[in-house]
């Protein structure tokens, strides 16, 4: 595939220097696709020419060259070689044509993911753009029900500082069917449209759990009380609640111990060596085994004894009935 570049009839300037004719030549803006065979037009009748790229003089190589007519072909048009580019007199200087070349590739592939950290208000989804198209790119998102349905497809809310993502609300809980979300990216060189389905609660994946706490625990010295709260983006805590992993690890160790699932949010850590330094993490996940589990909050750091202590009396209505599945992650 050739892109041929045509100058309309350029003003004839005097003869003056370069930096001057520059400034009065007026500019036509062109677009070209990197990889193609991309070709130049001189606007004057005289096969001996003189082209520059941002005011450089440009040698013939076997990537550029000229071929005595004034055009200059472009062989596989590369990321570098965009910009302002001018035809010169040999001679005089003057400038006959001015092009501002701009390269890059249609949209080619989407990556799209969607997740709910917030069920069931809404679904967060985002996309890539792969390979990069160097060029301005809008995006238009659309969801529906269903492939097929009586309903049409309704908008998904894009904000404009953020035009690789969008948000579903007020969608439909338990359906048999998949959501279906409809991305179409768009330049000046192409388009292209992908289909990316889901399960509401099959993509359900809660942010970390927040403000987790390390006490140690009075007259306990082996004993870590830790707690945490649920992720302030689960907005029903109380109607769909999360259960719980922690994962700690004593320095030193190469692995970290995890127990859980718990529903409550506090643990006390046992066998805990006086003066060794622990780390804590929580993580969270939907009470039925929907959809995945979060990344693990960032770490707490617990010195035993440096921490105030958790009265061990109030520990005892914490310990009835709780046990810990152990094993290494």
């Amino acid at each position: 595939m050739i892109w041929t570049v045509i100058f309309a009839a350029g003003l004839l300037l005097p003869s003056h220097e370069f930096s001057e004719s520059k400034a009065a030549f007026p500019i036509t803006h062109r677009l070209g696709q990197l990889g193609n065979k991309i070709v130049l037009y001189c606007n004057t009748s005289s096969s001996h020419v003189q082209w520059r790229l941002n005011g450089r003089t440009i040698e013939d190589s076997d990537d550029v060259y000229t071929d005595g007519s004034g055009r200059l072909t472009l062989a596989e048009a590369k990321t570098h070689q965009s910009g302002p580019y001018t035809c010169h007199h040999p001679h005089s200087n003057k400038i006959l044509s001015r092009i501002e070349l701009q390269l890059g590739l249609p949209p080619e592939k989407l990556q799209i993911q969607c997740w709910s950290s917030s069920y069931p208000e809404k679904i967060n989804c985002t996309w890539d753009l792969q390979p990069y198209t160097n060029l301005p790119t809008t995006f238009i998102a659309t969801y529906r029900l269903g492939f097929t349905g009586p309903d049409p497809p309704k908008k998904c809310a894009q904000h404009e500082m953020s035009p690789n993502s969008c948000l579903i609300r007020n969608f439909k809980m338990f359906e048999d069917f998949p959501y279906v979300l409809n991305v179409t990216a768009l330049n000046a060189l192409g388009s292209i449209t992908q289909l990316y389905w889901f399960i509401a609660e099959n993509i359900i994946r809660p942010d970390p759990p927040v403000n987790v706490t390390i006490s140690s625990v009075c007259g306990e010295s082996r004993k870590l009380y830790v707690q945490w709260q649920p992720p302030r983006s689960w907005p029903y805590p109380e109607i769909f609640p999360l259960k719980y992993k922690v994962r700690y690890r004593k320095a030193g160790a190469k692995s970290y111990t995890v127990v859980g699932p718990y529903e409550q949010t506090f643990l006390v850590l046992t066998g805990m060596r006086q003066g060794s330094v622990v780390h804590v993490q929580v993580a969270a996940s939907d009470i039925t085994d929907s959809g995945h589990s979060s990344d693990w909050s960032s770490v707490v750091t617990a010195h035993p004894w440096k921490l105030l202590c958790f009265p061990s009396k109030s520990l005892s209505r914490y310990n009835r009935g709780l046990t810990a599945r152990k094993y290494k992650y």
